[in-house]
């Protein structure tokens, strides 16, 4: 928590070094069908000997017996990141506009939740756990982003 005058900031951070995640949703994406952002990362592959790709992404295989079928460290993603979980900023009102409005004090505030990331995970959310077992963690299956808010709001006290 800070203060400078009348101004005050609050804001919590969560974040997480060095793990790895498994990203099952990635693997879907290979496939053609996946509901998420498969394709943006699965562009590189071998097309022809014209554009070879990067050597490392398969191709792509809609067919029910195509594509890997086993785990790959190719689905290893990051689990690093920092998350902006809650920032508060809020500014203290004179007490003599307070008093005009027969008030003892009124504070005007701004709050975000979830305001932003820093991660190259390529998922929605690195903070994760499998969407069948949330007590299962370091499994990504298409787990949906968490939602941002922002809330304006007074405080008054009478």
């Amino acid at each position: 928590r800070m203060t400078l005058k009348r101004f005050n900031l609050n804001f919590s951070l969560q974040g997480s070094k060095g793990s790895q995640i498994y990203n099952m949703s990635r693997d879907g994406g290979n496939s053609g069908r996946a509901r998420v952002r498969g394709y943006a990362f699965s562009n590189n592959y071998w097309k022809s000997e014209a554009e070879p790709g990067d050597g490392v992404t398969p191709r792509p295989n809609d067919n029910p017996t195509g594509g890997r079928r086993q785990p790959s460290t190719y689905l290893l993603d990051t689990g690093t990141y920092l998350r902006m979980n809650n920032i508060t900023l809020g500014y203290m009102l004179p007490g003599d506009w307070a008093k005009k409005a027969r008030l003892s004090s009124l504070r005007v505030y701004a709050s975000a939740n979830n305001a932003f990331i820093i991660t190259k995970n390529t998922a929605f959310n690195p903070d994760v756990s499998m969407n069948s077992n949330p007590l299962s963690p370091g499994l990504e299956s298409s787990d949906y982003p968490l939602p941002k808010s922002l809330i304006i709001g007074l405080n008054i006290t009478f």
